[in-house]
């Protein structure tokens, strides 16, 4: 399978333990799809330490050890079920343990990685690029079970409208790229209430 998987590493020396992972498996999916492969392999690598990229200036609530477990426990772990193509997440707690595993990897993305000049990629301008150079779209999709839940509930609370789905922003890091909730709120309220049904998501943050 090493001929035939790119091998995509999240490096946490580099990458944040935030939902940024979802962003790096669409890069890598898009990359994976550009080179014909069938198959993608997440590998998450501590950085040394306490396992986390040291954060500066930046929400300490957020940012606490034991946040950062959770999110690597809750939200990085099972990042890659929302990919079709993830044949398989490996978690590497010691930098070294990855050492082989890189060695014997015929794809590896990001391009260039290496433990000791890790590098990551999870802005959204990437995606721009990769548009633009002729590479395709990939694909996030959740499973068919939470698929199932969120039809219920949709089906339970909207009376067969068709639901609006707000995602907010509102965190103590970056503040000035939050969302603007009275703006939203009157959005919602200028929808027509007799075909759509807002409904809005919180920062879980």
């Amino acid at each position: 399978m090493k001929e035939d998987t790119l091998h995509a590493y999240y490096d946490l020396a580099v990458a944040p333990a935030t939902f940024d992972i979802f962003a790096f498996l669409y890069i890598a999916e898009m990359e994976r799809k550009h080179l014909g492969l069938p198959f993608l392999e997440l590998n998450i690598v501590a950085n040394d330490g306490d396992g986390f990229r040291q954060e500066i200036k930046l929400d300490a609530r957020l940012h606490t050890l034991s946040a950062k477990q959770w999110r690597l426990r809750h939200l990085l772990l099972p990042a890659g079920e929302l990919l079709e193509s993830c044949v398989r997440t490996n978690y590497f707690p010691d930098r070294n343990m990855a050492e082989a595993d890189i060695a014997n990897s015929n794809y590896v993305f990001p391009g260039g990685y290496a433990l000791e000049a890790p590098k990551t990629d999870y802005f959204e301008s990437t995606i721009a690029i990769g548009l633009y150079l002729g590479k395709p779209y990939g694909t996030l999709k959740a499973s068919a079970p939470a698929l199932e839940r969120a039809e219920r509930w949709i089906s339970s609370h909207c009376s067969g409208r068709d639901a609006v789905v707000l995602t907010l922003r509102n965190s103590s890091v970056h503040p000035l790229r939050n969302n603007n909730l009275e703006a939203w709120v009157q959005f919602a309220r200028n929808l027509a209430s007799s075909r759509f049904c807002p409904v809005f998501v919180r920062d879980t943050a």
